[in-house]
């Protein structure tokens, strides 16, 4: 099982191609989420594994992210 410590740095290291901001933005959004799961009586680990593999939470922040770029260029 994961920490949030590792789950961020493994994050960090999957998403070097992304701007500094855009990966604070992720970590950010999943720490709220853990928080928020832990607040519900999850432990840590089980809040980090609820949201599946690594390779598909990667896989996400990536379509998320690459949809935000798009939908930022459009509006300016």
């Amino acid at each position: 099982m994961m920490n949030k410590q590792v789950f961020y740095q493994e994050i960090k290291k999957r998403l070097g191609g992304f701007s500094k901001k855009e990966i604070e933005d992720v970590i950010d959004y999943y720490d709220e989420l853990i928080n928020e799961k832990m607040d519900n009586g999850y432990s840590e680990e089980e809040a980090i594994h609820s949201f599946g593999s690594v390779e598909d939470i990667i896989i996400n922040i990536k379509t998320d992210v690459v949809i935000k770029r798009i939908n930022d260029k459009k509006s300016n």
